[in-house]
Protein backbone atom coordinates (compact mmCIF):
# COMPACT_ATOMS: atom_id res chain seq x y z
CA UNK A 1 0.00 0.00 0.00
CA UNK A 2 1.34 3.69 -0.48
CA UNK A 3 1.49 5.50 2.33
CA UNK A 4 -1.84 7.48 1.38
CA UNK A 5 -3.35 4.03 1.12
CA UNK A 6 -2.02 2.74 4.48
CA UNK A 7 -3.10 6.35 6.27
CA UNK A 8 -6.30 5.71 4.80
CA UNK A 9 -6.71 2.27 5.91
CA UNK A 10 -5.60 3.01 9.67
CA UNK A 11 -8.24 6.00 9.83
CA UNK A 12 -10.84 3.99 8.81
CA UNK A 13 -9.89 0.96 11.54
CA UNK A 14 -9.71 4.09 13.86
CA UNK A 15 -13.59 5.08 12.62
CA UNK A 16 -14.98 1.57 12.45
CA UNK A 17 -13.39 1.12 16.34
CA UNK A 18 -15.29 4.30 17.28
CA UNK A 19 -18.44 3.77 15.71
CA UNK A 20 -18.53 0.47 17.41
CA UNK A 21 -18.67 2.03 21.02
CA UNK A 22 -21.83 3.30 19.70
CA UNK A 23 -23.64 0.68 17.41
CA UNK A 24 -27.28 2.44 17.33
CA UNK A 25 -25.79 5.55 15.93
CA UNK A 26 -26.84 6.13 12.60
CA UNK A 27 -24.76 8.85 11.53
CA UNK A 28 -21.57 7.14 13.55
CA UNK A 29 -22.16 3.73 11.49
CA UNK A 30 -22.77 6.01 8.38
CA UNK A 31 -19.57 8.24 8.79
CA UNK A 32 -17.50 4.57 9.24
CA UNK A 33 -19.21 3.14 6.10
CA UNK A 34 -18.12 6.33 4.36
CA UNK A 35 -14.51 5.95 5.58
CA UNK A 36 -14.42 1.92 4.86
CA UNK A 37 -15.41 2.61 1.70
CA UNK A 38 -12.70 5.11 1.21
CA UNK A 39 -10.21 2.36 2.19
CA UNK A 40 -11.74 0.39 -0.68
CA UNK A 41 -13.22 -1.85 1.78
CA UNK A 42 -16.84 -3.51 1.83
CA UNK A 43 -19.13 -0.85 4.01
CA UNK A 44 -22.63 -3.21 4.09
CA UNK A 45 -22.08 -3.77 7.74
CA UNK A 46 -22.03 -0.17 8.42
CA UNK A 47 -24.78 0.55 6.24
CA UNK A 48 -26.32 -2.45 7.56
CA UNK A 49 -26.14 -1.09 11.01
CA UNK A 50 -27.23 2.75 10.03
CA UNK A 51 -30.44 1.84 8.76
CA UNK A 52 -31.23 -0.35 11.46
CA UNK A 53 -30.61 2.60 13.93
CA UNK A 54 -32.36 4.78 11.40
CA UNK A 55 -34.42 3.14 8.24
CA UNK A 56 -35.17 6.31 7.31
CA UNK A 57 -31.79 8.10 6.69
CA UNK A 58 -31.72 8.65 3.18
CA UNK A 59 -28.04 8.61 2.35
CA UNK A 60 -27.72 5.57 3.96
CA UNK A 61 -29.82 3.86 1.55
CA UNK A 62 -28.38 5.72 -0.91
CA UNK A 63 -25.16 4.35 -0.43
CA UNK A 64 -26.56 0.47 0.45
CA UNK A 65 -28.04 0.83 -3.41
CA UNK A 66 -24.80 1.53 -4.79
CA UNK A 67 -23.23 -0.55 -3.09
CA UNK A 68 -25.50 -3.28 -4.18
CA UNK A 69 -25.65 -2.46 -7.84
CA UNK A 70 -21.83 -2.85 -7.56
CA UNK A 71 -22.44 -6.19 -6.07
CA UNK A 72 -25.38 -6.46 -8.85
CA UNK A 73 -28.05 -7.21 -6.50
CA UNK A 74 -30.90 -5.62 -7.84
CA UNK A 75 -33.40 -6.21 -5.93
CA UNK A 76 -31.95 -5.12 -2.94
CA UNK A 77 -30.81 -2.03 -4.57
CA UNK A 78 -34.39 -1.16 -5.67
CA UNK A 79 -35.53 -1.55 -2.44
CA UNK A 80 -32.20 0.57 -0.80
CA UNK A 81 -33.07 3.69 -3.42
CA UNK A 82 -36.97 2.94 -3.04
CA UNK A 83 -36.45 4.07 0.86
CA UNK A 84 -33.82 6.75 0.10
CA UNK A 85 -36.91 8.37 -2.07
CA UNK A 86 -39.68 7.84 -0.14
CA UNK A 87 -37.86 10.23 2.22
CA UNK A 88 -35.91 12.29 -0.28
CA UNK A 89 -36.92 12.60 -3.65
CA UNK A 90 -33.39 12.79 -5.05
CA UNK A 91 -33.75 12.69 -9.12
CA UNK A 92 -31.00 10.28 -9.74
CA UNK A 93 -31.66 8.34 -6.96
CA UNK A 94 -35.29 8.16 -8.66
CA UNK A 95 -33.91 7.66 -12.18
CA UNK A 96 -31.92 4.68 -10.61
CA UNK A 97 -35.07 3.12 -9.01
CA UNK A 98 -36.87 4.11 -12.12
CA UNK A 99 -34.05 2.12 -14.12
CA UNK A 100 -33.89 -1.04 -11.43
CA UNK A 101 -37.96 -1.48 -10.94
CA UNK A 102 -37.98 -2.07 -14.94
CA UNK A 103 -35.12 -4.65 -14.85
CA UNK A 104 -37.29 -6.51 -12.42
CA UNK A 105 -40.28 -6.13 -14.08
CA UNK A 106 -42.12 -3.81 -11.58
CA UNK A 107 -43.45 -1.11 -14.27
CA UNK A 108 -46.09 0.40 -11.64
CA UNK A 109 -43.34 0.99 -9.14
CA UNK A 110 -40.72 2.29 -12.05
CA UNK A 111 -43.42 4.53 -13.64
CA UNK A 112 -44.11 6.33 -10.40
CA UNK A 113 -40.45 7.03 -9.80
CA UNK A 114 -39.97 8.69 -13.34
CA UNK A 115 -43.04 10.30 -12.56
CA UNK A 116 -41.63 11.50 -8.88
CA UNK A 117 -38.02 12.23 -10.64
CA UNK A 118 -39.79 14.61 -13.36
CA UNK A 119 -42.26 15.87 -10.62
CA UNK A 120 -38.53 16.67 -8.78
CA UNK A 121 -37.20 18.12 -12.34
CA UNK A 122 -40.03 19.67 -14.25
CA UNK A 123 -37.80 21.27 -16.89
CA UNK A 124 -35.31 18.46 -17.07
CA UNK A 125 -35.13 17.27 -20.92
CA UNK A 126 -33.78 14.09 -19.23
CA UNK A 127 -36.44 13.18 -16.89
CA UNK A 128 -39.11 13.95 -19.88
CA UNK A 129 -37.31 11.83 -22.12
CA UNK A 130 -36.53 8.73 -19.55
CA UNK A 131 -40.94 8.86 -18.89
CA UNK A 132 -41.36 8.92 -22.46
CA UNK A 133 -39.07 6.18 -23.51
CA UNK A 134 -40.96 4.19 -20.44
CA UNK A 135 -44.20 5.06 -21.94
CA UNK A 136 -43.77 4.07 -25.47
CA UNK A 137 -42.00 0.74 -24.78
CA UNK A 138 -43.67 -0.31 -21.38
CA UNK A 139 -47.22 1.33 -20.60
CA UNK A 140 -47.88 1.56 -24.45
CA UNK A 141 -49.26 5.15 -23.60
CA UNK A 142 -47.74 6.82 -27.24
CA UNK A 143 -49.98 9.97 -26.61
CA UNK A 144 -47.95 11.40 -23.17
CA UNK A 145 -44.94 9.72 -24.83
CA UNK A 146 -45.21 11.81 -27.77
CA UNK A 147 -45.47 14.95 -25.79
CA UNK A 148 -42.77 14.62 -23.44
CA UNK A 149 -40.45 13.57 -25.96
CA UNK A 150 -41.22 16.52 -28.23
CA UNK A 151 -40.74 18.64 -24.88
CA UNK A 152 -37.56 17.56 -24.25
CA UNK A 153 -36.56 18.22 -27.78
CA UNK A 154 -37.29 21.92 -27.57
CA UNK A 155 -35.21 22.13 -24.78
CA UNK A 156 -32.01 19.81 -25.94
CA UNK A 157 -32.36 20.02 -29.32
CA UNK A 158 -30.69 17.02 -31.43
CA UNK A 159 -29.92 15.03 -28.52
CA UNK A 160 -29.93 11.82 -29.65
CA UNK A 161 -31.57 10.08 -26.93
CA UNK A 162 -34.69 12.20 -27.26
CA UNK A 163 -34.56 11.06 -31.24
CA UNK A 164 -34.24 7.86 -30.28
CA UNK A 165 -37.12 7.86 -28.30
CA UNK A 166 -38.98 9.78 -31.30
CA UNK A 167 -38.23 7.10 -33.77
CA UNK A 168 -39.07 4.39 -31.45
CA UNK A 169 -42.72 5.75 -31.05
CA UNK A 170 -43.12 6.27 -34.85
CA UNK A 171 -42.24 2.80 -35.55
CA UNK A 172 -45.00 1.78 -32.95
CA UNK A 173 -47.12 4.49 -34.52
CA UNK A 174 -46.60 2.75 -37.81
CA UNK A 175 -44.72 5.27 -39.45
CA UNK A 176 -41.56 3.22 -40.99
CA UNK A 177 -40.15 6.11 -43.05
CA UNK A 178 -40.08 8.97 -40.04
CA UNK A 179 -39.10 6.12 -37.65
CA UNK A 180 -36.21 5.66 -39.86
CA UNK A 181 -35.48 9.64 -40.15
CA UNK A 182 -35.71 10.19 -36.51
CA UNK A 183 -33.25 7.07 -35.77
CA UNK A 184 -30.62 8.28 -38.72
CA UNK A 185 -30.81 11.58 -37.12
CA UNK A 186 -29.82 10.28 -33.73
CA UNK A 187 -27.22 8.20 -35.08
CA UNK A 188 -25.64 11.39 -36.91
CA UNK A 189 -26.14 13.31 -33.75
CA UNK A 190 -23.65 10.51 -31.79
CA UNK A 191 -21.39 10.76 -34.51
CA UNK A 192 -22.24 7.83 -36.10
CA UNK A 193 -21.68 5.55 -33.55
Amino acid sequence: LSSTGTATALAADRVAKVADAYPNSALAQFLAAETVALAGRNPMAQLEKAVRAAPSFAAAQTMRGHAFVAAREVRKAFDAYSASAAVLPDPGVLVRSGILGETLGEDAAAEAAYRAFLKAQPNSYIAMNQLAWFLAVRADDLTEATALAQAALVIKPGNAAILDTLGWIAYREGDAALAVERLNQASAATGGQ
